[in-house]
């Protein structure tokens, strides 16, 4: 097998462009993927739904800056059609937002990271899923979005656009 350049697959590991050094987290959704480098977030791959992060980005074989987190990204997260991140212990999402999995109380797709409602601080974790996404706030886990299997955990199936306290029993 020759390199992945040549259209055959390799059996060895590629490097990704321009992510030599620095990378501090990545995170992979269906057809995308995200990484934290030096504190900035970049995207590549698919961006049907702006997961990217990218005004005017189409699909993109290669890393691309993530609009407005180019500082202080400490997390990154990869759901199918969105992505999310945190930032300055703020979370934000971008992409699809179908089923409010952007968590800013909306239903329209975003290709610019917007805040999740009433997260702006003490957000420590964050998580995507298929069509919901989920994070952890001063120790308490909340999420938002899809929720046709009880995916949010709030003990019912209602879809919800905003961050929801997970239940425990």
């Amino acid at each position: 097998m020759m390199n992945g350049s040549s259209g055959l697959l390799s059996v060895w590991p590629n490097p990704v462009e321009h992510l030599a050094t620095g990378v501090t987290a990545v995170a992979s959704g269906i057809g995308h993927t995200c990484a934290i480098i030096d504190g900035g977030s970049l995207c590549w791959g698919d961006n049907e739904y702006g997961q990217l992060g990218n005004i005017g980005a189409a699909d993109c074989a290669v890393p691309i800056p993530v609009q407005g987190l180019t500082t202080g990204v400490t997390a990154i997260a990869g759901g199918s059609g969105h992505s999310c991140a945190i930032a300055g212990e703020a979370a934000l999402c971008w992409g699809n937002n179908e089923y409010g999995q952007l968590g800013n109380d909306g239903g329209t797709e975003s290709n610019l990271p917007v805040p999740v409602r009433g997260l702006r601080a003490g957000v420590s974790a964050i998580s995507a899923g298929s069509d919901h996404s989920c994070a952890v706030v001063d120790g308490k886990a909340l999420c938002w979005g899809d929720n046709e299997y009880g995916q949010l955990g709030h003990n019912d199936t209602a879809t919800s656009p905003v961050p929801v306290p997970v239940s425990f029993q």
